[in-house]
C-alpha cells in the first residue's frame, strides 16, 4: 500500500493529490468515501501530506503563522517562532541542542 500511496503522490501526475517530492499538497474538502489517497481517510479533517528526499539533507520546512485554523498533528511541544510561525529541521544529525523540539 505504500508504494501505491509514494507513487500517486509524487509520480503519477494526473491524480489529484499529486505534488511531486518536497512538496506538500493539500485537500480542500473533507474526503468522501470515493477518496482513496490513504486508506481510511479521516471525514473530518482537510489534510496537507507529502514526500520528503532527505539525500541532501537538511530539509527544513517553514510553515506561515497562522493559529486560527489549522494544528499540526505533533507529540511533542514544539517551538514556535516570535510570530507564531513554525520551522521543522527534517534530518538525521540534531540541529543544535535549541533546534531539537522541532
Amino acid at each position: 500500500m505504500f508504494y501505491e500511496t509514494r507513487f500517486t503522490f509524487t509520480q503519477f501526475e494526473v491524480a489529484p493529490v499529486f505534488a511531486g517530492v518536497n512538496c506538500l499538497t493539500s485537500s480542500y474538502k473533507p474526503a468522501g468515501p470515493d477518496d482513496r489517497a490513504v486508506v481510511t481517510p479521516n471525514a473530518t479533517t482537510l489534510f496537507s501530506a507529502g514526500f520528503l528526499d532527505l539525500s541532501e539533507e537538511p530539509l527544513v520546512v517553514e510553515l506561515p503563522g497562522i493559529t486560527d485554523h489549522y494544528a499540526i498533528g505533533d507529540r511533542d511541544e514544539l517551538a514556535f517562532n516570535e510570530d507564531d510561525s513554525l520551522t521543522l529541521y527534517v534530518q538525521r544529525e540534531s540541529p543544535g541542542k535549541d533546534k531539537e523540539s522541532n
